[in-house]
């Protein structure tokens, strides 16, 4: 295995524990691996731009990187986060809350009303719902962390895979 793929199965090691973490809702935690995510993703490009130095192949290494905002932005923030100051995410979150409304109506008998109220009660629907969405600061799409980690896992896969087939790596 290439270590271009080695690191590939790093990225999405730390892509799981961001998901671990917004799950258990540890920011701290989500922060980390972020910033992991991060680097060990960067890197794939990084090892890839060093193959094709050695093999006088940066050319077609450019023409896979040519262009694509992802790849940019990941770049971007790689760099930021390394030489100047920490990846920032904001967290937005919202909260709803659902209810339920009996209405007797004249027809309406008591044990009809009584097993509307035990369903009711029975129901988990009820009470409030908290969402927090993360989304990177320096990003002007609307694709939250997750989304766009994901995306960007995607488009390595592709990338790898090319240069795999170029015989760039």
């Amino acid at each position: 295995m290439n270590k271009q793929r080695l690191k590939q199965n790093e990225a999405i090691f730390y892509y799981d524990k961001m998901i671990e973490a917004q799950d258990s809702e540890n920011y701290e935690h989500l922060k980390h691996y972020i910033s992991a995510f991060v680097n060990a993703a960067r890197t794939i490009q990084q090892f890839t731009y060093y193959d094709a130095k050695q093999t006088r192949r940066v050319s077609e290494y450019e023409d896979l990187v040519r262009g694509n905002a992802v790849f940019e932005f990941f770049r971007d923030i790689r760099n930021d986060n390394i030489h100047e100051k920490l990846i920032e995410t904001n967290r937005i979150g919202s909260s709803s809350t659902i209810g339920q409304l009996i209405v007797r109506r004249p027809e309406t008998t008591d044990e009809q009303l009584a097993s509307y109220e035990k369903n009711l009660q029975q129901d988990d629907s009820t009470g409030i719902t908290t969402e927090v969405q993360y989304f990177f600061e320096e990003w002007d799409g609307s694709e939250d962390v997750f989304t766009l980690a994901s995306n960007y896992l995607s488009q390595l896969e592709v990338f790898i895979s090319e240069a795999e087939h170029q015989g760039i790596i």
